[in-house]
């Protein structure tokens, strides 16, 4: 059985990648006083798992981020959770999550896991070099990679940088740099 469902917030549905019902789940997990974890940008545009147990804290969470997150010690963070009794919610990878319950070594009622459709990630390092030469060393102010100014259908990805260019790509055509 399937169900299609999205968030009735438009905001949030704008600034999400597919529909905007993580953020209902992860309300109510934090709403229960639980911890949510997911993939968020630092500040140098590297892609990491964090958590958060208040509402405005997920705002960093939504959007994809189609690379390799750096998981740190969140697995050992969310075992500390789960014997405290916390409910949590990990968003990840079909792979992270397959990691974590490795981890775990058991099953937890209070665990609640959300995986993302997976189509291969690259790595950091490929992600780094990437960044580089799309940026042309200017400052990044944002990174989106499922820009919906060109609609929900088309795959784009999106580079603002703090001196106002923008580079674009749509579908998987490159639309280059635009001067706005």
């Amino acid at each position: 059985m399937a169900y299609v469902c999205y968030n009735k917030n438009e905001d949030i549905r704008n600034q999400s990648t597919s529909g905007g019902i993580f953020t209902l789940i992860a309300e109510n997990v934090i709403n229960s006083e639980g911890v949510v974890f997911g993939a968020e940008f630092d500040e140098n545009y590297n892609v990491i798992h964090s958590s958060t147990d208040n509402i405005s804290g997920l705002e960093k969470f939504r959007g994809s981020k189609y690379v390799q997150s750096k998981i740190g010690d969140t697995y050992k963070q969310i075992k500390q959770l789960l014997k405290e009794d916390k409910t949590v919610l990990f968003t990840g990878t079909s792979c992270q999550i397959g990691g974590l319950k490795s981890y775990l070594r058991k099953d937890y009622s209070n665990l609640i896991c959300q995986d993302i459709v997976c189509h291969g990630v690259p790595s950091p390092y490929v992600w780094q070099h990437y960044k580089n030469l799309i940026s042309k060393d200017r400052n990044i102010k944002n990174i989106n990679f499922r820009d919906k100014s060109t609609g929900w259908k088309r795959y784009s990805l999106k580079f603002d940088f703090t001196d106002g260019k923008i580079y674009e790509e749509v579908g998987n055509e490159m639309v280059g740099v635009l001067w706005i």
